[in-house]
């Protein structure tokens, strides 16, 4: 819901592109181990990466490195040598940009691809912060969060033969349950206290339901009251009542046209981003996002693959591999917080 997508320095061109290949008096724009700011509390490194054969990597593949200030990519090092201790882990930085095959204008949140000839590159790795995390595993850690829940670390990155705990990188939550009020046709959802829930549970933006909630309602502001808390729905509630309401990422409402890879009429996008599998009534199996399109809602979803069904927006119920407090259909792209994660043991 929060993805780190650019550097206070402004650095490297505008849209970003890795430097390189390197050579033949094409030099380094940045001196490896240079680190930059950014929003969203992260960090990027600069470091040199090279690539033996032509390869595409993806915003949010994970690179390890050491201090030669040289990243490799996960996969490799898992299925050759294996991992040292203590040896340094990020994300790949490609900045979130526009992209020309988008027919419906705008795009919000996409980590795009780079194709690299072979060559030496210079590239900026994300490395604290909130990010876009490829992975395929994610296990639970022996030790509890305190006055929380247990605390799950992802493993290695896509394409490894090998599993391995990667230290100080966590899947963000996705998921909450809170109680609250509605009023028959009004838009507030009361709280009695602020403090009786997370913070975390009523941002802007995420996809809220329970009884008297209409499907597709979205939180769109929190008031303070003065005595109370007040969540302004998208849509005004069907029924008064004292309700558990569950707000979460990951899962929205839109509308399919048979035939057609445009899903319309998506009512929120907070934990959706291309490259994530998606599932619905009317989406084939192994369906991903290719694009998302708008800059307010409704927003548009380009699929990779084409609807079996129409139904009008907003309808159908999407849910991305972001939509539960912990990814399950991986191989896939969720959100992570990372703390200069590094590895804590070598390979098995």
């Amino acid at each position: 819901m929060a993805i780190s997508s650019f550097q206070f320095e402004m650095i490297g061109a505008r849209p970003y592109v890795p430097d390189g290949p390197l050579g033949g008096g094409v030099i380094p724009q940045f001196k490896p181990g240079t680190v930059a700011a950014g929003d969203f509390e992260s960090e990027f490194v600069y470091l040199l990466m090279t690539v033996p054969v032509t390869a595409t990597y993806a915003q949010g593949d994970f690179f390890q490195w050491d201090n030669n200030y040289v990243a490799t990519p996960v996969a490799q090092i898992l299925a050759t040598i294996g991992n040292p201790i203590g040896a340094d882990l990020g994300t790949l930085f490609l900045g979130m940009t526009q992209t020309a095959s988008l027919p419906f204008g705008g795009a919000d949140f996409h980590g795009p691809t780079f194709t690299f000839a072979p060559g030496t590159y210079g590239c900026w790795f994300q490395r604290a912060g909130t990010s876009l995390g490829h992975v395929n595993a994610v296990t639970t850690q022996a030790t509890a969060a305190v006055n929380g829940p247990t605390v799950t670390l992802c493993t290695f990155a896509t394409g490894a033969t090998h599993s391995q705990a990667i230290t100080g990188l966590a899947p963000c939550n996705q998921k909450w349950t809170f109680s609250a009020t509605t009023l028959t046709g009004s838009t507030i959802l009361t709280l009695a206290t602020f403090g009786a829930v997370e913070p975390f549970s009523i941002v802007p933006g995420l996809t809220l339901s329970g009884s008297g909630i209409p499907n597709g309602t979205t939180i769109v502001d929190v008031v303070n009251a003065g005595t109370a808390y007040n969540v302004v729905m998208s849509k005004a509630a069907t029924a008064s009542a004292a309700i558990t309401v569950t707000s979460v990422g990951g899962v929205t409402y839109c509308g399919t046209t048979s035939g057609s890879p445009i899903l319309n009429g998506v009512l929120g996008i907070a934990g959706f981003y291309p490259g994530q599998s998606i599932s619905g009534t009317g989406i084939p199996a192994a369906t991903t996002i290719l694009a998302i399109g708008g800059f307010q809602a409704p927003y548009q979803i380009m699929m990779s693959k084409n609807a079996t069904a129409t139904a009008a927006a907003p309808t159908i119920a999407l849910t991305s591999s972001s939509g539960s407090p912990i990814a399950t259909n991986l191989p896939n792209y969720i959100e992570v917080f990372m703390r200069w994660p590094y590895y804590s043991g070598a390979a098995a």
